[in-house]
C-alpha cells in the first residue's frame, strides 16, 4: 500500500485573513459585552421585577443587537448627517422664500404708487432683487416669528411635494395680477403667508405704475414693428393671415408625421414621450423617484393607493422631515452672518444671472420706456 501523501491546505488570501481577523474581534465583543450585561451591577435593578429566563433571551438579543449599534452606528449617523446636509440646499432655496414673500409685498405697494423706494425706478427691477435677495435693502432682516412662520408652513397642508421652486418668478406680479386664471401658479408660500399675516389684499391693488409702463412699451413696440416693416417690404402680418393657427400639440405632431413623414417617427415618439404623458396622473413621480435614488438613510413607507403614490407620499414625508432638520442649520447661519456683519455670498452661476437681469433692465427695458415716453411727446426721463 502506498505512502499516504498529506495534503497542503492553501494559503488564505490577504482577505480572507482579514476576515477571519475581524470574525475573531467581533466575537470577543459581543463576548465582552454579554459578560457586561450579565455581571455589572447597574443593569441587576432592571432585570429584578422580570422572569429569569426570558430575562437571559433578552440579554442575548440586547447584545446582539448593542454589538451591532456600536459595529455601524456611526456609519448611519453619518449617513443621516450626510443626508441633512443633502437637503441643506433646499433648505436654504426654503428660507429665502420668506424674503420674496416680504419683497413682493413692498413691489404691490410701489406699483399701486402708495410707496418709494430710493433707487426703483421701473417695475422690472424687482427681478433683479429676486436674483439678488440676499442683499436687497428694501426689506428688513429675517425674524424669529417670520421663521417660525415659514416653519408652520413647511408643515401644514399648504405645503405641496414636487411643486419645484427652482424657476418660480417670486416677483412677477404680472403674472397673478387680476387674473384668477393665474392663482394655481400663485405660490402655496404666498397664501400661506397672506392667511396668517391678512396680506391678501395687497395683490388687488390697482397696477399704476405697471399700467403707465406698458402704454410706454407698447408704444415704443409698434415703433419698432413700423420700422421693421419699412425695412422689410416681404413681412406678413400674422393677424391679416384668415387660415387657422396651427396647432402645437401632440395630436398635430402624430397627425403630420403619419401624412407628411417616415412612419418610424411615430415609434420614436412613442417610447420617447410616452413617459410626458405617464407622469400626468403622477406629476411628482420623477422627482420622488430621484430623491429615492439619492437618499442616504432608510425611507420610512407611507400608505399610497398605488406604489406611485406610495413613493410620491413617502419621499414628501421624507423631505419634510429633513428640511425640518436643515432649516435650524441654515438659520443659525443666517443668524451668525448677521450678528458678524459677514456678507451673503453667491455663486458665479447667480452673479451671472444677476447681471444677466440688471443688463436687460438697463439696454431693453429703460431704453423702452424713454422712446416711448418720446414718442408720446413727454419728457425722456422716468418721473412719471
Amino acid at each position: 500500500m502506498g505512502k499516504k501523501v498529506k495534503k497542503e491546505e492553501p494559503e488564505l488570501s490577504d482577505v480572507g485573513k482579514l476576515m477571519i481577523k475581524n470574525t475573531i474581534e467581533d466575537d470577543k465583543q459581543k463576548q465582552e459585552i454579554l459578560k457586561d450585561l450579565k455581571k455589572n451591577p447597574r443593569y441587576k435593578k432592571y432585570f429584578a421585577p422580570y422572569n429569569k429566563q426570558t430575562v437571559q433571551m433578552f440579554i442575548r438579543a440586547y447584545a446582539d443587537a448593542k454589538w451591532r449599534y456600536l459595529k455601524y452606528g456611526e456609519m448611519y449617523l453619518k449617513k443621516e448627517d450626510k443626508e441633512t446636509s443633502r437637503y441643506k440646499y433646499r433648505a436654504e432655496q426654503c428660507f429665502w422664500q420668506i424674503q420674496q414673500k416680504k419683497l413682493f409685498n413692498v413691489q404691490c405697494l410701489w406699483r399701486a404708487e402708495k410707496i418709494q423706494l430710493p433707487g426703483i425706478l421701473l417695475s422690472r427691477e424687482f427681478e433683479y432683487w429676486e436674483k439678488a435677495i440676499k442683499t436687497c435693502p428694501y426689506i428688513d432682516p429675517v425674524t424669529e416669528d417670520e421663521y417660525n412662520l415659514y416653519l408652520d408652513y413647511l408643515n401644514s397642508d399648504y405645503y405641496n411635494y414636487g411643486n419645484s421652486d427652482e424657476y418660480c418668478d417670486w416677483q412677477g406680479l404680472y403674472m397673478f395680477h387680476g387674473d384668477e386664471e393665474c392663482d394655481d401658479d400663485y405660490p402655496d408660500w404666498y397664501k400661506f403667508y397672506d392667511d396668517r399675516k391678512g396680506t391678501g389684499d395687497l395683490i388687488k391693488l390697482s397696477d399704476l405704475r405697471g399700467d403707465k409702463e406698458l402704454k410706454y412699451t407698447k408704444l415704443a413696440a409698434a415703433n419698432r414693428m413700423e420700422i421693421y416693416k419699412k425695412e422689410h417690404p416681404e413681412y406678413t402680418d400674422p393677424v391679416s393671415d384668415p387660415r387657422p393657427m396651427i396647432s402645437f400639440g401632440d395630436e398635430t405632431l402624430v397627425e403630420f408625421i403619419k401624412k407628411c413623414d417616415d412612419p418610424i417617427l411615430l415609434k420614436y415618439h412613442e417610447l420617447m414621450d410616452r413617459a410626458d404623458y405617464d407622469d400626468d396622473e403622477f406629476p411628482e413621480l420623477s422627482e420622488a423617484l430621484e430623491d429615492l435614488k439619492n437618499a442616504e438613510v432608510p425611507i420610512i413607507v407611507e400608505e399610497g393607493s398605488c406604489w406611485q403614490d406610495t413613493i410620491i407620499k413617502s419621499m414628501a414625508s421624507h423631505q419634510i422631515r429633513q428640511l425640518n432638520k436643515a432649516l435650524p442649520i441654515v438659520y443659525d447661519e443666517y443668524l451668525f452672518r448677521l450678528q458678524n456683519n459677514i456678507a451673503f455670498g453667491y455663486t458665479d452661476e447667480e452673479i451671472e444671472s444677476q447681471e444677466r437681469e440688471r443688463k436687460m433692465v438697463d439696454d431693453s427695458f429703460k431704453t423702452s420706456i424713454l422712446l416711448g415716453r418720446k414718442l408720446n411727446s413727454e419728457p425722456e426721463d422716468f418721473n412719471f
